[in-house]
């Protein structure tokens, strides 16, 4: 769907994993934009909720977020009861949600098509989880001990090369748990690794999924087990994407509208790329929840 922009403010992470000169290339990009826009500063994750508080009272239609996944979702816990859309102006490390719709990921393209003729707004899910909203996805086990291990410093100095990193302390730590999955009122047991609660099955790179047929407008949660395997071929796949559209068959994969997945041994879990206290999980999708402004 095409709807004009009509008031965009621009809300900066200034602590994003990027090194470049954000306000300028801004002023620069939207100098000649057919809307008003302007921009705010967030100090730290408190101050979103009245920033967005802010942009109703005054108007604003569209907040475009210029940071992380983590950014982008503590915006959208506040906009989710509004009528503001999401743009996204790639500043993290990770950028999962960008690279699941297609937006560019240098900032200069990702403000070009926003002054464009038609930029289009695309219904996307969003996940529940333990009374929390979630993007892109909860994951315990392997995956979690990655970003458990990740070093905050070397992520925003060399990106995605961090979590490679951490994938080789995470094999030191990773084993294997009995999950008993609760999908839609029916239960499950399998033995895994690592079990994925998904929106989206993006694993970093553009295009790339752990399931071709995953999708955040399809109004399902992907539940996916990654099962008993050697821990070198786990870390081969995983860099080398051989579980893409799940073509070796590795995965054990399921859709849902709710689940419930619980760890014997508790793993480490993370949701949207940070680690939480949950031992389990709890979540259901809500359709087309959030409205994001896609080229």
């Amino acid at each position: 769907m095409s709807e004009g922009i009509k008031h965009l403010r621009a809300v900066i992470n200034p602590m994003a994993g990027r090194r470049e000169p954000i306000v300028q290339t801004l002023f620069a990009q939207f100098k000649d934009a057919p809307f008003q826009w302007d921009i705010k500063i967030s100090r730290d994750a408190a101050d979103i909720p009245d920033i967005i508080q802010q942009a109703q009272n005054d108007g604003v239609d569209v907040i475009a977020v210029y940071g992380g996944d983590g950014t982008i979702l503590r915006v959208v816990r506040s906009i989710l009861e509004t009528d503001i859309r999401l743009a996204i102006l790639p500043g993290g490390s990770g950028n999962i949600l960008a690279k699941t719709l297609g937006i560019p990921l240098n900032l200069k393209k990702a403000c070009q098509f926003l002054c464009g003729e038609h930029p289009q707004t695309q219904s996307v899910d969003v996940g529940e989880f333990n009374g929390e909203y979630f993007l892109t996805r909860i994951c315990m086990g392997f995956e979690a001990e990655v970003v458990e291990a990740t070093d905050r410093v070397w992520q925003n100095r060399i990106g995605m090369l961090a979590y490679g990193l951490a994938t080789l302390k995470a094999l030191r730590k990773v084993r294997v748990s009995e999950y008993v999955i609760t999908i839609d009122g029916l239960e499950y047991r399998i033995k895994g690794l690592a079990c994925f609660v998904a929106n989206s099955s993006n694993v970093g790179l553009p295009s790339v999924n752990l399931l071709s047929q995953s999708s955040v407008t399809d109004s399902k949660l992907d539940v996916i087990v990654v099962p008993r395997i050697t821990r070198f071929f786990y870390f081969k796949a995983w860099f080398r994407h051989v579980f893409q559209s799940d073509k070796n068959g590795l995965l054990k994969h399921w859709f849902a509208e709710s689940v419930k997945v619980q760890a014997t041994p508790e793993q480490t879990m993370h949701c949207d790329g940070e680690v939480c206290k949950s031992t389990s999980i709890d979540a259901r999708v809500i359709p087309q929840k959030l409205h994001v402004l896609v080229p």
